[in-house]
């Protein structure tokens, strides 16, 4: 989903490399710090027995190893995308993100309605075995012993995991130290998680990603905009981030009002109302209480302004 003009005010340009709004310029002085409604609690992090298989400890981590990214298009380092390149990242991440399953698991997984045979199993397990190679100690990255089911070496890396450590490191330094480790987590987003593709054995991952992603972003946004000096491209570009994540989260929406609110820039605001409400017309839902309170209070400080 394209935001054009949220997209210009945060300083990028059309794929085209051409500005597709003149950036709105930022006050001084923040000219409000209210914030929307508090989002959910972060969502817990999983605790070690359902944590998925890889190093996680900073400083340990080997970074020539192999990285499953699935926060976009579901990807593999060293698996080039055409090919069978797209169905063995799939698999790598069902193997990675739940280990320990065993052949007749893994055929009826990656395609419920048409299980794959044991024989094409193995050809792509094969297949990915050799792509990924061997660690600096000359062992596969993914193991030929399967005794305790297929499961990654433990220097197999992922994206969504250095998300989680970035995300929660920032989190736990607060306003504004951990805005670096925040912002970081947010570059490693690339679109939906898994590609918004509907795997039924990665529904419940996705909606944790998009979760916390859309309350990284919600909190960096809120922290740059209220900083003692507003960062608001900063905080657009969280707010772009997370709606290429999902595109109704309406706790964004709010931010995208407040920030455009602060920077003085009416049209902006008016657009994600208006965006947010054909989203919610194609979606068939209300908007939210939240949502209504924070356009009633930018609009009741437009109408107070203009009777100065």
């Amino acid at each position: 989903v394209a935001f054009p003009a949220l997209t210009a005010a945060a300083g990028q340009t059309s794929p085209a490399g051409v500005p597709l709004l003149h950036a709105v310029s930022t006050p001084a002085e923040p000219s409000d710090t209210r914030q929307p409604d508090a989002p959910n609690s972060p969502s817990p992090s999983p605790s070690p027995e359902q944590e998925p298989s890889g190093n996680s400890a900073e400083g340990t981590v080997d970074l020539h190893a192999p990285e499953i990214q699935v926060l976009g298009k579901v990807a593999v380092t060293g698996v080039q995308a055409s090919g069978h390149g797209h169905r063995l990242a799939l698999l790598a991440a069902l193997i990675y993100f739940q280990p320990g399953r065993s052949a007749e698991d893994l055929c009826e997984a990656m395609d419920p309605k048409k299980p794959w045979s044991k024989a094409t199993l193995q050809a792509r397990i094969s297949e990915l075995r050799n792509r990924l190679g061997q660690d600096p100690d000359g062992n596969p990255y993914l193991p030929r012993d399967r005794s305790g089911g297929y499961r990654f070496s433990p220097k197999v890396r992922c994206d969504w995991n250095r998300f989680t450590q970035l995300a929660e490191r920032g989190l736990a330094k607060g306003a504004p130290t951990g805005l670096p480790d925040l912002e970081a987590a947010l570059a490693l987003v690339r679109g939906r998680p898994f590609g918004g593709t509907d795997h039924i054995w990665a529904t419940a991952r996705i909606q944790e990603m998009t979760t916390k992603v859309t309350d990284v972003a919600h909190t960096v946004a809120t922290w740059q905009r209220t900083a003692a000096r507003p960062d608001l491209p900063a905080a657009r570009r969280a707010v772009i981030a997370a709606l290429d994540v999902d595109d109704s989260a309406e706790l964004i929406y709010q931010d995208w009002m407040l920030i455009d609110d602060q920077a003085g820039n009416r049209p902006g605001v008016l657009q994600a109302i208006e965006t947010l409400q054909s989203v919610n017309r194609r979606l068939n839902v209300s908007m939210e209480p939240g949502t209504e309170r924070t356009i009633e209070a930018i609009m009741k400080r437009g109408t107070q302004a203009q009777g100065l």
